[in-house]
């Protein structure tokens, strides 16, 4: 199984689905999302899997599985090219929930980041982890209009104890009084970056991938993923990728899932546009403790990102 994860709006979707253009691989999405699958198992935004849930979340998870021929007919359907035959889709489903066959999940869900490493151990999975550039993903939540119950935080009390005593603090005060949204997006860009951080240390080997090389260089970027999890890159899957990130007219795009198109790398600097200058210092000054790990001075200057 390969887990796609982050933060939310730092290209999870598009990472997802550019390489489940594969047909190797099967597109689950966000199991762990409150609004899909709330119940027993996923009671708050972003649970957090421990020795003393695991087995809850586990059946969870294989209960989710059932949906798989759900979830199969969809992604047959679909216009790739090079359809593969239904019948040979339903046989290695089959063979998957029996614990074998050549076709894996691809399970896009940046709700599960606190949970990756739970993951990862237990069904073997690789690890694809998103970064994005904290004003990019503040711009984006904001132009969301998207806030956040911070009380979620503290009623998981585990995740507390074990990643975000430090801040504990932070956390009660927004649980008590609701801030401006630009406020809450860094404080959860903080939370959830300071465990991408940590994962880095722990697990070296999982692929983290910054949004802004990602849409600079598409093609090397997948192809580097393509390579790592063994999926055969194919002319047609290097066409499909090129017309989702060098999109200009959008009412001309032919692509498979349309509402992705996108130029990619004038995407970058969206966030420019989004906030104003006196959000963007507030944002550089409050996440300071942070960005310094997964970018650079210049990746806040008006030229190009650097690549760090």
């Amino acid at each position: 199984m390969i887990l796609v994860t982050g933060a939310h709006r730092s290209g999870t979707t598009f990472v997802g689905r550019m390489l489940t253009l594969s047909p190797r691989l099967i597109y689950i999405r966000e199991p762990f999302n409150l609004y899909l699958h709330r119940g027993e198992a996923v009671r708050y935004w972003f649970p957090y899997v421990t020795k003393e849930n695991s087995a809850l979340f586990e059946s969870f998870l294989r209960r989710e599985h059932l949906s798989l021929y759900v979830q199969l007919k969809k992604e047959i359907k679909s216009p790739r090219k090079n359809p593969v035959p239904w019948a040979w889709f339903k046989k290695q489903c089959r063979s998957f929930l029996s614990g074998g066959g050549p076709v894996r999940l691809l399970v896009k869900d940046p709700i599960a980041v606190f949970s990756a490493d739970w993951l990862a151990k237990k069904f073997k999975t690789r690890v694809v982890m998103m970064i994005r550039h904290p004003a990019a993903f503040i711009g984006s939540i904001k132009a969301q209009n998207w806030t956040h119950p911070f009380s979620h935080f503290l009623e998981n009390q585990a995740l507390m104890k074990d990643h975000l005593y430090p801040f504990k603090k932070e956390i009660i005060e927004f649980s008590r009084e609701e801030k401006p949204v630009v406020d809450q997006a860094i404080l959860l860009w903080r939370l959830i970056y300071f465990r991408v951080m940590k994962y880095q240390q722990e697990y070296p080997d999982w692929s983290y991938v910054r949004h802004e090389d990602l849409s600079r260089d598409p093609i090397g970027g997948f192809k580097i993923l393509y390579d790592k999890f063994g999926l055969p890159w194919r002319p047609w899957i290097e066409n499909k990728i090129l017309e989702h990130t060098q999109a200009t007219d959008f009412s001309k795009t032919d692509c498979e899932y349309n509402d992705l198109a996108r130029h990619s790398e004038s995407n970058i600097y969206n966030w420019k546009n989004r906030l104003t200058a006196e959000e963007i210092e507030k944002i550089r000054f409050k996440t300071r403790d942070l960005w310094p790990h997964f970018y650079s001075e210049n990746d806040w200057a008006n030229e190009e990102l650097s690549v760090s």
